[in-house]
């Protein structure tokens, strides 16, 4: 039979010898600098939006001034909200998140006729995978459709 500071004793060697969840246990995040130079490198070979346009702070506002001002008088109206993914690098992004479900008519009264949808674009991000290399998580290159303002839009009809 096994004391109990014995069984105790093979419990912990135990739990640090199984890696938790697929050996994310042991993993680390690598720094922001290398996360940002292999962004950096996939960007230079890709046209379109890059996801660094997204970031919020400074120069995301002073970039999308004057879209946040179209927001707030559209007939449409939206606003940006961060996106939030630790999974993602960038981990955060601004999005544009229509207010009404419907639009506005120029007398300012919503209108039942239109329907207030969010325009999406593809940005490229990097992806964190469940595997490690060397102690540290590995990202992928991953597209990530984001919202970049809202427009009127009729309604599909519904085939009966």
């Amino acid at each position: 039979m096994f004391s109990k500071v014995e069984w105790f004793a093979c419990l912990v060697l135990l739990s640090r010898a199984v890696p938790a969840e697929g050996g994310q246990k042991w993993c680390k995040e690598p720094s922001e600098s290398e996360l940002s130079k292999k962004l950096d490198h996939l960007e230079a070979r890709q046209l379109g939006f890059s996801a660094r346009q997204f970031i919020p702070g400074k120069e995301f506002r002073a970039s999308h001034r004057a879209t946040s001002q179209i927001g707030k008088r559209s007939s449409s109206p939206w606003v940006y909200r961060i996106n939030e993914d630790q999974a993602r690098y960038p981990r955060r992004l601004m999005e544009a998140h229509c207010h009404l479900k419907n639009c506005l008519r120029l007398d300012g009264n919503i209108t039942d006729t239109a329907l207030s949808v969010p325009y999406y674009t593809t940005v490229l991000v990097l992806r964190r995978k469940s595997k490690c290399k060397n102690k540290t998580f590995i990202y992928k290159r991953a597209e990530e459709k984001i919202s970049l303002f809202c427009v009127c839009a009729m309604p599909t009809e519904s085939k009966s």
